[in-house]
């Protein structure tokens, strides 16, 4: 009930937001007051569970940063919105803090120090292409073989990592691709 009415007030925010912005930039465009509105229902937007995969770290960090974090929430209340979007070994590593006012700063801290480590990160997707299990010629190997390389560089690259000159380490992964007929 609670987090219903936060998630209804958060969308209205945004709405409001929306406008403000769209006044901004569309009126001068058309030389007049007119502001843009949509009237599309906009879907509910759900913190994902975090469960201490780093690689799934910067997506919960995000999400939560925009929707919880930097809202004009009691701390108490961004607490409780934490401690129940944590799961696995995130959720034992702030377990003992209570829901009190002073303690969401230091479970928040708690988990950047832990989670949003760039060494940790880079080096889990470099082992995760370096890593990845031999495949067959078929089609759905390839593109799982694809699909990874792909995912783990546009991830390098979210996090500044160049990686335009990474030609020569990917060719060297010894992929064995067995000949099915």
């Amino acid at each position: 009930m609670l987090e219903d009415s936060v998630q209804d007030n958060l969308i209205k925010l945004a709405v409001v937001n929306d406008k403000c912005s769209e006044t901004v930039t569309i009126a001068p465009q058309l030389g007049s007051d007119i502001i843009a509105h949509s009237s599309l229902p906009l879907p509910k937007v759900t913190i994902p569970q975090f469960n201490g995969d780093c690689l799934k770290w910067r997506q919960f960090y995000e999400i939560f940063l925009e929707m919880v974090d930097k809202q004009y929430l009691p701390s108490v209340q961004k607490m409780w919105y934490l401690k129940t979007n944590l799961s696995g070994e995130a959720g034992k590593l702030i377990s003992h803090l209570s829901l009190k006012e002073d303690n969401y700063k230091t479970a928040w801290m708690l988990l950047q120090e832990r989670y949003n480590n760039k060494r940790v990160l880079v080096s889990t997707l470099v082992e995760r292409i370096l890593s990845q299990p031999n495949g067959t010629s078929s089609t759905a190997s390839i593109k799982v073989l694809h699909d990874t390389t792909k995912e783990c560089m546009l991830a390098l690259n979210n996090l500044q990592i160049d990686t335009t000159s990474w030609d020569a380490l990917l060719c060297n992964v010894q992929i064995q691709f067995k000949t099915t007929y």
